[in-house]
């Protein structure tokens, strides 16, 4: 009887010791998952930084004119005659680009327009 509980208990054993590896492998794997997220958002907050606020709107300004362009030419209407949309300032450039994309980017790039608005109307930031 008592060798059967023995065999039992180290088999436990065993598999403990297999399972805590297991999971120190994991935690190792984890942490350099995170590392490397965390460069990659240090990487990119730095680029971030370099890019000023009007730089910014001008990029969004020139991506809601590719959208139109590309929206016209795929419809067929791209005429000698008509020229393309071009939005006449930047909300209405956000609003061209809100409409071509999936409900979660919409949302993230309204959060994102809300902290841009926020930063630039509190210095501190």
């Amino acid at each position: 009887m008592e060798a059967g509980q023995l065999l039992q208990a180290s088999q436990k054993v065993v598999a403990l010791k297999r399972e805590s590896h297991d999971l120190k492998k994991r935690i190792v794997e984890l942490n350099k998952e995170k590392r490397k997220q965390r460069r990659s958002v240090r990487r990119m907050t730095a680029k971030a930084q370099k890019t000023t606020l009007h730089e910014l709107l001008q990029i969004m300004m020139m991506k809601a004119y590719q959208i139109a362009t590309e929206s016209q030419a795929s419809s067929g209407s791209a005429s000698s005659s008509t020229e393309p949309w071009k939005p006449k300032d930047p909300k209405e450039a956000f609003e061209k680009i809100s409409a071509h994309l999936n409900g979660q980017e919409a949302e993230e790039v309204s959060r994102f327009a809300a902290e841009l608005q926020a930063a630039e109307h509190d210095p501190d930031v």
